[in-house]
């Protein structure tokens, strides 16, 4: 009996290390498309608006406009960043202690 005991055990510690690992997968892919689309397009607009203002650099009124949506995508950005912030921690909160644990190893 102490045999099936141990290999309830192992199945059981089995189980929630996979169950863990499925939603670590989940956050991470959240966090990937997340990266991956919303903070790379503000960042695309940047980099296309600072070329423009090295086109145009001696036009003020053209580079105070630049400036104001070079502005609007850095808010952009932070937004990005807020979330990206919000689902690790999410994802930290809902893991059991003893999730923790186990993918800690």
């Amino acid at each position: 009996m102490p045999q099936n005991s141990e290999n309830r055990k192992e199945l059981n510690l089995s189980r929630a290390l996979i169950a863990a690992l499925k939603r670590k997968d989940n956050a991470l892919r959240q966090y990937a498309y997340i990266t991956s689309h919303e903070l790379r397009s503000p960042i695309a607009s940047i980099l296309g608006l600072v070329q423009l203002w090295q086109e145009h650099e001696n036009d003020e009124t053209f580079c105070k406009a630049l400036m104001a949506k070079i502005h609007q995508c850095a808010l952009e950005l932070d937004m990005v960043a807020h979330k990206l912030n919000q689902v690790a921690c999410r994802q930290m909160d809902a893991l059991s202690t003893q999730e923790r644990e186990i993918c800690q190893y």
